[in-house]
């Protein structure tokens, strides 16, 4: 809000993206059996587990789009996973994207401005966007998975 909705989105997003990377690392190489320890029967830990699984990366995309788990959670969640460093910051920095610029925006325009009709109406088609855009992951699940099969390379006989 300090910084306005352009700038604080900028530094909302590279400050939840490093914060999900810390929490990576911290789970993946510092802590990673006392989370398995204290998390890992978990039914979140699990569906998300078997959701990279599945389905690889489009699972990180659907969570960080649809905010069904905490993004905390999810860091360290993933950090169990196969999942590397490089992939899971860039998905989680371009994911997280969206509802960070909106609720910045809005924050900020709230201060600003205080609480019109107009805002409202922009609340209202962002939390529509928002809604749609988070069907994109299940749109193209299938057409990734159709692409990863069709690219696979031929075992050798």
């Amino acid at each position: 809000m300090v910084y306005g909705g352009l700038v604080g989105g900028i530094l909302t997003v590279i400050g939840a993206t490093l914060g999900a990377a810390i929490a990576f690392v911290l789970g993946k190489y510092v802590a990673r059996d006392y989370i398995v320890q204290h998390f890992g029967q978990r039914p979140v830990f699990q569906k998300i587990e078997q959701g990279v699984l599945t389905n690889g990366t489009t699972f990180l995309v659907f969570t960080r789009l649809v905010p069904i788990f905490p993004y905390a959670i999810q860091s360290y969640a993933y950090a169990l996973t196969p999942m590397s460093l490089g992939k899971f910051t860039a998905i989680s920095f371009v994911t997280m994207m969206p509802a960070s610029f909106i609720y910045t925006f809005m924050a900020a325009e709230i201060v600003k401005n205080g609480v019109s009709w107009k805002l409202l109406l922009e609340l209202t088609i962002a939390g529509i966007l928002l809604a749609l855009l988070t069907l994109l992951p299940k749109r193209l699940s299938p057409k990734i998975r159709q692409l990863n099969s069709e690219y696979k390379p031929k075992e050798k006989n």
